[in-house]
């Protein structure tokens, strides 16, 4: 086949020089000058045949139809091409069609990823972008690639935090916080708290006037484990810095006094030295030290730095706050009814760290409201202390020191 096609070149040439020596006859076209582009395999037939020259004429005239590929390229030079014979044809051969690109890999979307955050309203981040709010403390995200993630939560007042989650493909992940009020927030809260507590109890002129009261009930002494009712009648008189307790039953009484720091006691002669009496002792300054306005007292005269975790005004759950100073510290539980229901008190020696003011019974006292029943658990100690359940509980503006300290 290669032959005959040569031959056949061989034969167009000769006649077209024929056709030059007889001008007179009229000039002819050279057909292997002109024609279809010619293929990959009438050039690799002509290379060494045809002078390069005029194969390189032809190619110029007609063009190739062949895109020379690398194979391409390497059966021509295998053919004996020369550089400028493949430059000639490069520079004709029709541009390559490009191969379709692939298409792109398809990503299956992870999540939804759910955010929770306390309090309402957070600020939350993924990755340090995609920042957006929390709506009544939610946010969920779509569209997530799987992955590693940081979230990152955020509000003014509180400390933020970070959580890490792991997104797959077609599920779905949470990451919830609590974020803690930062210190500044803390004693904003305490404040509140205290302010709702005054409040309750009555404001500031109900707790005057509870600085001075007679009472009457039962009382419980504790003394490891062993407990003694007895009949108790209760005096107060904080602007002197006076309390009275009295207890009487089975044909017993005894009585203790207390004028800021000295006592007086006096009663039935089997009752002196005993137990009970030395307990009265304890007794009548834990009645006097701990009830509410008195503690409150406190907590301002010494300016304690108030602080607690609970945000909102409205108390709905039970809930604490804590009153701070240098030397000691008061924290109280407080109830729906923002009526303190224990306070626990500490020392920064440690000295008394750990009593227990336990109230309940809250009645209308003048104009605000004092708790008929008081139980003080000494810290330490099982079951020692002293419980008071008052039945009557009036204001006594005419009280006397005779009516105390003897």
């Amino acid at each position: 086949m290669r032959r005959l096609l040569v031959i056949a070149l061989l034969a167009a040439s000769v006649l077209s020089s024929l056709a030059d020596a007889q001008s007179h006859r009229g000039k002819k076209k050279d057909t292997f000058l002109s024609g279809p582009p010619l293929d990959l395999g009438q050039v690799v037939n002509a290379i060494g045949v045809i002078y390069e020259g005029r194969l390189e004429e032809a190619i110029k005239s007609r063009g190739v139809s062949f895109t020379m590929t690398p194979v391409d390229i390497q059966k021509l030079k295998k053919a004996g091409a020369t550089p400028a014979l493949l430059a000639v044809i490069s520079s004709k051969a029709p541009a390559a069609t490009p191969a379709p690109a692939p298409p792109p890999p398809t990503v299956i979307a992870a999540g939804p990823l759910s955010l929770t955050c306390v309090p309402e309203e957070c600020q939350t981040a993924i990755n340090d972008a995609m920042k957006a709010p929390t709506e009544s403390g939610q946010r969920q995200i779509n569209g997530l690639k799987p992955g590693t993630y940081v979230v990152d939560f955020q509000k003014d007042g509180y400390i933020g935090q970070q959580k890490t989650v792991q997104m797959k493909a077609k599920t779905p992940n949470s990451a919830s916080v609590t974020l803690l009020p930062a210190e500044s927030t803390q004693q904003k809260f305490g404040a509140a708290l205290f302010a709702a507590v005054i409040n309750k109890l009555g404001g500031d002129a109900a707790l005057q006037e509870q600085g001075e009261l007679t009472a009457s009930g039962h009382a419980s002494l504790w003394d490891n484990g062993q407990r003694h009712d007895w009949s108790v009648i209760a005096r107060l008189k904080a602007s002197d810095d006076l309390a009275y307790l009295e207890i009487s039953g089975g044909g017993l009484k005894w009585w203790t006094s207390l004028k800021g720091g000295e006592t007086k006691s006096g009663g039935s002669g089997k009752l002196k030295g005993s137990t009970t009496a030395l307990d009265m002792e304890n007794m009548v300054h834990q009645f006097r030290n701990y009830q509410l306005a008195a503690i409150i007292g406190r907590i301002r005269s010494q300016k304690m730095k108030l602080a607690s975790t609970y945000p909102r005004l409205e108390i709905t759950s039970q809930v604490t706050f804590k009153a701070t100073s240098p030397v000691e510290s008061y924290v109280f539980s407080v109830p729906p009814s923002a009526q303190p229901s224990k306070v626990t008190f500490n020392s920064a020696s440690g000295l008394g760290s750990g009593l227990e003011a336990v109230y309940a019974d809250y009645t209308t006292l003048g104009s605000g409201h004092y708790p008929k029943s008081m139980s003080i658990a000494l810290p330490g100690q099982t079951q020692h202390g002293i419980e008071l359940h008052f039945d009557d509980v009036s204001l006594s503006t005419k009280l006397s020191n005779r009516d105390f300290h003897r």
